[in-house]
């Protein structure tokens, strides 16, 4: 069969590290950990998203960064979190995002966000466990305020 050149040709790929001891999400202070010893060091600069990827035993696969934002705000698109999850083949996931300001009230934004991820995970059979705000050396949890 001849190929046609003139379209792309799309590759995926994911290739898990071999973990001697895996960690494993069951709060939000696990999640909160984990994120804290991967976070950039301009926490207090801008804002960055990033995402946990587990395994169906909350076991964590990786960590990805999203998106680094302005003093006020990241672009987070829907579509690059759940390409991650599907290509890291996630049965749940946690979302963290910090707010420089070190408030740690939940802007409409963060809400709405929130809400469109978790529709998006439901669509997957896919659980968005929590989103977290990092604030300073304290965070705000989307899950523990019954907003999950």
């Amino acid at each position: 069969m001849k190929r046609n050149n003139s379209v792309a040709e799309v590759s995926i790929n994911y290739v898990p590290k071999k973990f001697t001891s895996k960690v494993k999400i069951t709060t939000s202070q696990d999640a909160h950990k984990v994120f804290r010893s991967h976070w950039s060091d301009d926490l207090y600069y801008r804002e960055q998203m990033y995402v946990l990827l587990l395994n169906r035993a909350s076991m964590v696969l990786g960590i990805s960064h999203i998106g680094s934002g302005t003093t006020a705000g990241v672009l987070v698109e829907t579509k690059m979190i759940m390409q991650l999850v599907i290509k890291a083949n996630a049965s749940s996931i946690v979302v963290a995002h910090n707010h420089p300001s070190e408030n740690k009230k939940a802007s409409q934004q963060d809400i709405a966000l929130t809400n469109k991820l978790k529709e998006a995970c439901k669509l997957m059979d896919i659980s968005l466990l929590d989103h977290l705000i990092l604030c300073g050396e304290d965070y705000y949890s989307f899950a523990d305020e019954g907003l999950i």
